[in-house]
């Protein structure tokens, strides 16, 4: 499985390996193409759970609490950062609810960007969907960069499930027993693409129309 570095992948494309922008510092192609959407949590305050921006005609997305989970100002390590985070414990998740089309001849392809505070330790995603079907890592996998901020790190990577179920949870976990974690900002896109079966029948339709025509 190919594996690249986020600060390789911005360099390449913008000529810079900087990573001093915005949390949507690598966004994917397909973003705003018809049936995707796009949402964005900053997390500057604790009392709303929707994402500070959304483009998605299916519904709201939000923020789902897991326990343990507790609003601060910044990670205790950086006592000037105001930024809002996320504390996860150890052991603990922090999850988001995306609503979404159903569509089961197409699956779904979810794309994250993270911007957390956790040395030595990377956020592990996970996803289930409406259908109970569990999220599989597919497309590239990143390498965790240094994020604009002394201590933040930027992540960002996909997971695949089988169908378009009509909504589906995704779930950051910090699986270290020992230490917090802080989740700075969360970035999700998604979107509904073809299975090869489904392409095939596209296919064969082709070749029968064409034939037709002849």
């Amino acid at each position: 499985m190919q594996r690249f570095s986020v600060v390789s992948a911005l360099a390449a494309i913008s000529g810079t390996a900087s990573l001093a922008l915005a949390g949507d510092a690598f966004p994917p192609p397909w973003r705003g193409d018809p049936g995707s959407t796009f949402q964005i949590w900053r997390f500057q305050n604790p009392t709303n759970p929707f994402p500070d921006e959304f483009d998605n005609p299916y519904g709201v997305p939000q923020l789902e609490l897991n326990p343990g989970n507790e609003w601060l100002p910044g990670p205790p390590e950086l006592p000037g950062y105001t930024g809002g985070v996320w504390c996860i414990p150890a052991g603990g998740s922090l999850s988001f609810h995306i609503p979404n089309v159903v569509s089961t001849d197409r699956e779904k392809e979810i794309y994250f960007q993270i911007k957390y505070f956790s040395p030595g330790t990377v956020p592990t995603p996970s996803g289930v969907d409406a259908a109970g079907n569990q999220a599989q890592p597919c497309g590239p996998i990143f390498t965790p960069s240094p994020g604009g901020v002394p201590g933040q790190s930027y992540w960002a990577g996909s997971l695949c499930f089988p169908i378009c179920a009509g909504g589906e949870t995704i779930t950051f976990s910090n699986v270290n027993p020992t230490q917090p974690m802080y989740i700075d900002q969360v970035v999700i896109d998604t979107r509904c693409v073809p299975t090869p079966a489904s392409l095939a029948l596209l296919g064969l339709a082709g070749l029968v129309v064409t034939r037709r025509r002849r």
